[in-house]
């Protein structure tokens, strides 16, 4: 899954549970996040410049800000949800559960 971090800056998450920041300019990567999340990552949401949110299958949703991990929220976030983890300007984080609801999260994203 991909998302953009800021101008020039995107994030990607899989099957190894790492987030890798890439710059697009230089084509090389930028930075390497180990997560605590147990399963693979399928979903990445941009919050703001230097903000970001990963959701793993039926784990938890963290976000980050400067690539440091900030807030974690116990979510299950629904398997097949690939990439549709979003963060709604004006309303919160939207993160698609195991029920297949959604939940949204507010700013400051308390659970």
């Amino acid at each position: 899954v991909l998302c953009r971090i800021n101008e020039s800056l995107f994030a990607s998450g899989g099957d190894d549970k790492q987030i890798i920041i890439w710059d697009y300019k230089s084509k090389s990567k930028y930075k390497q996040i180990q997560t605590k999340h147990m399963n693979y990552i399928n979903g990445l949401a941009r919050i703001k410049d230097n903000m970001f949110a990963s959701c793993g299958v039926e784990d938890v949703t963290i976000i980050y800000e400067n690539y440091e991990p900030v807030i974690t929220l116990d979510t299950k976030c629904e398997k097949y949800a690939l990439n549709k983890l979003t963060y709604l300007e004006g309303v919160g984080l939207a993160v698609p559960l195991i029920d297949h609801s959604i939940k949204i999260y507010p700013p400051p994203f308390d659970s």
